[in-house]
This record gives C-alpha cells, sequence and structure tokens, in this order.
C-alpha cells in the first residue's frame, strides 16, 4: 500500500513547475523556503487526500491484527474491526453488522471534520 502513495506524491511532485524554484533561487530562498513556500502548497491537495485515505485503510486493516493475536489476551490489541471480524467468527452477525456500521459512520464524520478543518475544496484538486 505504501507504493500508492509514493506515486501519487512522486506524481505531485513533478508536477510542480520549476520556474517557481528559479524564481525563489533568484530571490535568495533557502531550501526550507522552497519546500514550505513551493513545494508544500503545490501538492497541498495530494497530500490531504493521502493522509485521509491512509487513516482510512489503516482503520479497516484488521486482519494483521486478528490473525496474530485473535484479539490478543482478553480482548487488550482488539481495534473495531478486528472486534467486528472475532463477532463475525462467533456468527453474531446482528452485532457486527451494527459495529460495521459504526465504523462507517465514524469515517464518514471523521472524513467530514477533516476535509472541513483543511478547509479541502473542489478549485484545489
Amino acid at each position: 500500500m505504501g507504493s500508492i502513495f509514493t506515486i501519487m506524491i512522486t506524481a505531485a511532485l513533478r508536477g510542480v513547475p520549476e520556474e517557481l524554484y528559479e524564481a525563489a533561487d533568484v530571490d535568495g530562498a533557502n531550501p526550507f523556503q522552497k519546500f514550505s513556500g513551493i513545494t508544500v502548497p503545490c501538492i497541498r491537495s495530494v497530500l490531504l487526500l493521502t493522509v485521509l485515505l491512509r487513516v482510512i485503510w489503516i482503520f479497516n486493516f484488521p486482519d494483521l491484527i486478528y490473525s496474530m493475536t485473535q484479539g490478543g489476551p482478553a480482548g487488550s490489541s482488539n481495534i473495531i474491526t478486528s472486534y467486528m471480524m472475532q463477532l463475525v467468527q462467533s456468527l453474531d452477525y446482528g452485532m457486527a453488522s451494527a459495529v460495521g456500521v459504526l465504523c462507517i459512520l465514524f469515517l464518514v464524520i471523521f472524513a467530514s471534520f477533516y476535509l472541513t478543518l483543511t478547509k479541502y475544496t473542489d478549485k484545489e484538486a
């Protein structure tokens, strides 16, 4: 999964106009000023979406935890999605589906707040 993010960020970096860096050199900008003033603003939309996707994918990545510990001693290593897998294993489909709906609601609320707080708009895409 990490390679997807590497490709996305590399593609965004290649889209940054070289003329901006040349102008910054003429103005005497140091590398940090170029990075914070040119690079980050130019790839901001890709960074925002990459972070959002990464959080969602990590949240929905219970198979590693479940395959290694099945929730650990007394459920101490469970995350909500590995707990949902345990419910499915114990054939409690009603509770598992309720937990799944809560996961979806949490992710929708998180994405809404994240995009609102970062003020991401279609104009920036």
